[in-house]
């Protein structure tokens, strides 16, 4: 359930996402930094992916531990329903029976039925005690995992900004070159008139 969920989370990042760079507005940018600055984030979106990748793995390894423990502890219900009735019949017993080596008997297995249902109570709280630990575990990551494609969300629009930035950076470079090639043509076309005399000296 809980990697349905992350799932979805990413699923949403990346609609915000494009909906974010549909939305870009491009200016002027240094091209090397911008490109270098590109680089960086893609590094770090690589390892927060990984990291990603890493979490979800122990959520899985996790959830199926609770899974194996929830499921031990419903058959320790079941055997510990099966001792404490034991419980009563040998308490029975013991109130009926007048033979002195029976009572030691009733008596040995009534103490070691106590023991039974003490190490099964203990079972018991140690197994709740590892799953409330592993669904915080899984929590944590769970919300590691969240704030890292909330990162890698930030890191794409700003990617996608620097990008349309460079492309109209080089778009501009291109007119600017077409602007000044223009100039220095009409320059020389200038001078060419310029520098015609029609009339004879």
């Amino acid at each position: 359930m809980r990697k349905t969920s992350v799932m979805a989370f990413v699923l949403m990042a990346v609609v915000a996402t494009t909906s974010f760079a549909a939305r870009i507005t491009p200016y002027q940018v240094d091209i090397p930094e911008a490109r270098k600055e590109i680089e960086d984030l893609q590094q770090k979106n690589a390892d927060m992916d990984a990291e990603n990748t890493t979490m979800q793995a122990e959520i899985d390894t996790l959830e199926n531990e609770i899974t194996d423990m929830e499921s031990l502890k419903r058959e320790i219900a079941i055997t510990m329903s099966k001792v404490k009735k034991h419980a009563g019949e040998l308490y029975t017993l013991f109130q009926t029976v007048n033979d002195a080596d029976l009572k030691t008997k009733l008596n040995g297995q009534i103490t070691e039925n106590r023991k039974q249902r003490y190490a099964l109570e203990k079972k018991t709280s140690e197994l709740t005690g590892l799953i409330e630990d592993h669904e915080k575990d899984v929590e944590l990551n769970t919300r590691y995992i969240n704030s890292n494609n909330l990162q890698i969300k930030k890191n794409n629009y700003r990617i996608d900004v620097l990008e349309a930035s460079i492309k109209f950076t080089e778009s501009e470079s291109v007119s600017l070159d077409s602007t000044i090639e223009q100039s220095q043509t009409l320059q020389t076309e200038v001078n060419d008139l310029i520098n015609q005399n029609p009339v004879s000296e």
